[in-house]
C-alpha cells in the first residue's frame, strides 16, 4: 500500500482514486500479490459480509470485495484490505478498509498516509462532522481522499472534488467527506452488531 499511496500522491491521487489493473496499482506497474487476507479475521469477515448503509445522496449499490495484499502491505502489518465501490456520478467514489493486528499499526499507517498526501501538495480539508479524519484534495486533479484510524482499522475514502451545490465557506466539498462518515458509521455498526473490535 505504501507504494500505491506514494504513486497516488505523485500522480495527484488519480492512480489510486481510479485504479486500472489490479487492486489500486496503476496499469503497467507489475506487483506480486498474495492472498486477500493474511490470516483469518472475524472483523474483516463481518465488514465483508455487511452491507454499507446510510450512503450519501447520489451514491448507491455498494459492493464490497477483497484486495490482494502486496509485500508492502504485509511489512506494514496489514492483514487484509476491503474495497467498497458504488454506483455514483463520481467514478472515483470508493472506500477502502485496511485491517491490522493492532491499533498502533493502524495509527502509524494513517499517519504515513497523511504525511504522503501532505507532501504531495494537496490542500487539507476540515470536516466538522468527522473531526478524526484527515482529508485533502488535489487542486491539480480534483481528486480527494479522507483517512481515519479506528482501533485496528484504517478507513479511506476517495472521490472527485467537484463544483456544485455541495459547497462550504472554503469552496467545493468532495464526496470523500460524506463517504468517510458513511465508512466510519458502517464500521461502528458492524463492530456493535458482531461484538468485535
Amino acid at each position: 500500500m505504501d507504494r500505491r499511496f506514494l504513486t497516488a500522491c505523485v500522480l495527484g491521487f488519480a492512480a489510486f482514486a481510479a485504479p486500472e489493473g489490479s487492486a489500486g496499482t496503476p496499469q503497467g506497474v507489475m506487483t506480486v500479490a498474495g492472498p486477500a487476507v493474511a490470516a483469518s479475521d472475524s472483523l474483516y469477515d463481518a465488514v465483508l459480509k455487511a452491507s454499507v448503509a446510510n450512503l450519501p445522496a447520489g451514491v448507491s449499490g455498494a459492493q464490497t470485495a477483497p484486495i490482494d495484499l502486496e509485500d508492502d502491505d504485509r511489512k506494514s502489518g496489514v492483514i487484509g484490505v476491503l474495497q467498497v465501490t458504488f454506483r455514483s456520478s463520481d467514478p472515483s467514489a470508493k472506500i477502502n478498509y485496511v485491517f491490522f493486528t493492532n491499533a498502533e499499526q493502524a495509527k502509524a499507517y494513517a499517519q504515513r498516509i497523511n504525511a504522503l498526501v501532505r507532501s504531495s501538495g494537496a490542500s487539507p480539508m476540515f470536516l466538522p462532522y468527522v473531526s478524526n479524519a484527515d482529508c485533502a484534495a488535489s487542486a491539480d486533479t480534483g481528486h480527494a481522499l479522507c483517512a481515519a484510524a479506528v482501533d485496528r482499522v484504517v478507513a479511506i475514502s476517495f472521490a472527485t472534488q467537484t463544483e456544485g451545490t455541495n459547497n462550504n465557506a472554503r469552496g467545493p466539498v468532495s464526496l470523500a467527506g460524506p463517504l468517510i462518515k458513511a465508512a466510519l458509521d458502517h464500521l461502528a455498526n458492524v463492530k456493535k452488531a458482531s461484538g468485535l473490535s
